[in-house]
């Protein structure tokens, strides 16, 4: 296990919009900041979320995460499934640049994308938002 590589200072509407992209329970970092974000009526800030696991019986906090959805117009949450059952619905198999381009902000000075994950996904995520923006921070 590898730990935080960067802190994240936050301030409401620092963003116009953030995306995060976890693994696991890489989801508890971002949670922490998507409730602040939520739960402030005078932050604006759009979040996307994009959680990726195994199986759907790995996902985590999905009861939690499915009533912020519900609750704040302002949240997204997008799961993804390496091994997904025939029935799942949702995304599927592993996170590529064309997953990213489809759901989390571009690149722009107004939106930050954070990644939080376990080491594969560490390794692999900062290479492909590099293709995107041409810069990862």
């Amino acid at each position: 296990m590898k730990g935080p590589f960067v802190k994240l200072e936050y301030k409401p509407n620092m963003y116009k919009s953030i995306g995060f992209l976890c693994g696991g329970s890489g989801i508890t970092p971002a949670l922490q900041v998507v409730k602040e974000i939520c739960r402030n009526p005078d932050d604006s800030t759009q979040v996307v979320l994009v959680f990726c696991n195994q199986t759907e019986k790995d996902i985590i906090l999905r009861d939690e995460l499915d009533a912020l959805q519900y609750m704040y117009p302002q949240f997204q949450v997008h799961y993804v499934l390496d091994k997904a059952e025939a029935n799942w619905e949702g995304y599927t198999g592993y996170v590529t640049k064309e997953l990213i381009e489809k759901l989390l902000p571009g690149p722009s000075d107004e939106s930050l994308i954070g990644v939080c994950g376990p080491p594969p996904m560490m390794e692999a995520i900062p290479g492909i938002l590099k293709r995107i923006s041409g810069k990862v921070r």
